[in-house]
């Protein structure tokens, strides 16, 4: 995986955060640069990460975490700008997400995990598929969506790594704009690259916690990054719906002219 294929944004404590501009998308077009910023959650940023976002022209957060994801970490306030929630399914059983602590949300999935779901990698396509399934999430899309066709500025969407939420709203909307699927799955599967020193460092951790053998694997699990999960994602969508672009249309009630005016906003021709 080459690192400078993408518009990597390096800061301080913010391992995962890039701008999208600079993508070929459809029709010797690429993806404006300084609109569209993908990253992981905004917590305790040190003062000189915080300037370069608001530096960056970055005018709307939003936080795809949960209640209880955002009380335990807060994203740090940055001056000028909108923050708005936007909470997404981030496991395979809809509802456990809404515990009263995270550390119990995992705990009652790693009690079903291999129970419901044999192995890790099928506990996570499930997850993903939540994500674009789940009547919440879908409200939650459909709101996305709605934000960055309305909004001046720059747009910054995050949840906690900017991984598994961020990374199934990147390739939906990537796929819109007339990304190819190639770059799309790269794009995706850079986060692996980008947060390893990170990943190193939170498996120590783990295998040092006081916990169980079950509590820690689907921590590891929760972690890992891997295209077959978005794969299996854009196969379900293109099994159920005909394809990305259907979904958005049958599901999250996007319209033609919705369609038109993301690339109206996001898209430009490449210069030569």
């Amino acid at each position: 995986m080459k690192m400078d294929e993408f518009n990597r944004i390096k800061l301080k404590s913010l391992y995962n955060t890039r701008d999208l501009g600079g993508m070929p998308a459809e029709n010797g077009t690429v993806i404006k640069e300084g609109l569209l910023y993908r990253s992981g959650r905004l917590h305790k940023l040190p003062k000189s990460t915080a300037k370069t976002l608001s530096d960056l022209g970055i005018k709307t957060i939003i936080d795809f975490r949960t209640d209880v994801e955002r009380n335990e970490k807060p994203d740090t306030v940055i001056k000028g700008v909108n923050y708005i929630n936007c909470p997404l399914v981030c496991t395979a059983t809809p509802g456990i997400t809404y515990q009263e602590k995270i550390r119990h949300t995992f705990k009652e999935e790693g009690k079903i995990l291999y129970e419901t779901y044999g192995t890790a990698d099928n506990y996570m396509i499930q997850m993903y598929r939540n994500m674009v399934t789940d009547l919440e999430s879908v409200k939650a899309l459909k709101k996305f969506f709605n934000i960055i066709l309305t909004v001046d500025g720059g747009v910054l969407f995050h949840c906690s790594s900017g991984k598994d939420r961020v990374g199934v709203c990147s390739a939906i909307l990537e796929h819109l704009l007339g990304v190819n699927e190639e770059l799309i799955l790269k794009d995706y599967a850079v986060s692996a690259v980008f947060w390893r020193r990170k990943y190193f460092w939170y498996k120590v951790g783990i295998a040092l916690a006081p916990a169980t053998l079950k509590f820690k694997k689907i921590i590891l699990c929760i972690m890992k990054t891997k295209k077959l999960y978005i794969e299996k994602t854009m196969e379900y969508l293109e099994e159920t719906y005909g394809g990305i672009k259907e979904y958005c249309k049958k599901v999250l009630s996007l319209t033609d002219d919705d369609l038109n005016a993301l690339k109206t906003r996001f898209l430009e021709k490449r210069a030569h």
